[in-house]
């Protein structure tokens, strides 16, 4: 196969016809990546879909650079059940009240989710477990007078980069929303 045609394929066909771990050490060469994104990044990604293709025996389908989640779980017949988002935070479930996520990845994920019907989830990797919380509501509809200190919207970045160009909204996602990903349940609603 020349190098014109293996750029062609997409990533999720790739995925299929490589192992995990096969995938994880050539990831950088055959996925295309953000500014930002690393090859930890795509070994995380690949982690949390091997996890949850074995929760749910469904299959995972990863997407490219530049869609607004990192892959899908579907049946073999192509039936999507859900959408998924992957992060790694380095501290424990109960170190913060919140958990951030980028103010237009979480808008994204909403929009997806109303207009698929489907389930999209934000999953992070903590020094204490995998978890995941659905991002399906919009902001007003939960950051209510008595809810709103949980629904916060302040500027922020990743400070491990050093770039004064990656501050950005960033919404403060309750701890309480996320569960433990081993307790998901992907069987309720599908695509057409």
């Amino acid at each position: 196969m020349e190098a014109t045609e293996r750029n062609q394929i997409r990533p999720s066909d790739r995925l299929r016809t490589l192992s995990n771990s096969a995938h994880q050490a050539t990831a950088r060469s055959q996925r295309a990546v953000s500014k930002y994104e690393t090859a930890q990044n795509v070994a995380d990604q690949m982690a949390v879909a091997g996890q949850l293709v074995q929760i749910t025996g469904l299959q995972a389908k990863h997407t490219g650079t530049f869609d607004h989640y990192d892959f899908l779980l579907c049946t073999p017949d192509g039936r999507i059940h859900g959408f998924f988002e992957v992060k790694r935070r380095n501290i424990t479930k109960k170190q913060f009240s919140t958990i951030y996520l980028s103010e237009h990845k979480y808008r994204d994920c909403v929009s997806l989710a109303k207009n698929t019907g489907l389930p999209v989830y934000f999953v992070v990797l903590l020094k204490d477990g995998v978890f995941c919380a659905p991002v399906t509501e919009k902001l007003s509809e939960v950051a209510t007078p008595a809810g709103r200190e949980n629904y916060h919207i302040t500027m922020s970045c990743n400070a491990q980069r050093n770039d004064l160009g990656d501050v950005e909204p960033m919404v403060q996602i309750p701890v309480r929303k996320f569960i433990e990903i081993n307790q998901i349940n992907l069987t309720k609603k599908t695509s057409p």
